[in-house]
């Protein structure tokens, strides 16, 4: 019995094109905008802590987003394995 190793074929690195870089840039300048605004302007005086809280939850969501662009910035073009003709 012969022992198969699975293994990815990477041909090639592709970029995304420069109009979705321009999505992303404006996305990313957009939201510092938003942070901005919402710092110094929707922050209730008298309940400080639910107001610290909403904002540092609009944070978290705005690094998820950052880290999705990082990760989706540069995919690879990825070819799987052909299929056994009987599997197992």
């Amino acid at each position: 019995m012969q022992k198969t190793t699975a293994s990815t074929n990477i041909s090639e690195s592709l970029p995304l094109p420069l109009w979705k870089k321009g999505v992303v840039c404006f996305n990313v300048l957009f939201s510092l905008g938003y942070f901005i605004w919402r710092a110094g302007y929707t922050m209730n005086p008298d309940y400080p802590v639910y107001s610290w809280l909403f904002f540092a939850v609009d944070l978290l969501g705005f690094g998820s987003t950052l880290m999705f662009i990082y990760g989706s910035f540069r995919l690879r073009k990825r070819e799987s394995l052909p299929i056994r003709s009987r599997p197992s």
